[in-house]
């Protein structure tokens, strides 16, 4: 629990970075974190040290989420898969170009990832890829959301959206 009384907040670790952290995607002992043109990986086992462990270029991260042993990385304009079984050099599975190519974000669900489509000449919505195979992923049903999707998690099985101008929608 934290104690965030104003005299109590104080920074405990730091890591500087070359460039500014754009998102951060969790992942237990891990900490991946989007820098636009890369994306590092942190072991934050320890908060007072984090510690650098590499990372790999990429041009036009925008989100990413970690499901077991892979991470799902939005690389416009497509989805790729990576292991992360070793998290100092995460290994390229595979990649699907999902109908749509405007993505913003992806969230995973077991075999599900669901994928934010933002652009407004398209249908807003969500893109459902079947991941069960992470070497041969599958576009495989859309769902229309009321407005623009700019982000998305899941939480106790729940999908929940931010959409806009629209609000929230829980699926």
């Amino acid at each position: 629990e934290f104690d965030i009384s104003e005299d109590n907040i104080r920074e405990i670790g730091a890591l500087t970075l070359s460039d500014a952290p754009q998102r951060l995607i969790d992942a237990g002992d891990l900490l991946f974190v989007i820098k636009g043109d890369s994306v590092v990986t942190v072991n934050i086992e320890d908060p007072g040290r984090p510690i650098n462990l590499g990372g790999i270029a990429l041009a036009s991260v925008r989100a990413g989420a970690v499901s077991g042993n892979y991470l799902y990385l939005v690389v416009y304009p497509s989805i790729c898969i990576y292991s992360i079984n070793n998290p100092r050099r995460p290994h390229f599975i595979s990649s699907i170009l999902p109908i749509g190519q405007a993505l913003k974000g992806v969230a995973v669900s077991g075999d599900i990832a669901f994928v934010a489509q933002y652009e407004a000449w398209m249908n807003p919505g969500l893109r459902l890829l079947d991941i069960h195979d992470p070497v041969r992923p599958t576009d495989f049903a859309s769902y229309d959301t009321p407005g623009t999707v700019l982000d998305l998690f899941i939480n106790d099985g729940l999908l929940y959206l931010s959409c806009g101008e629209a609000g929230i929608s829980v699926v």
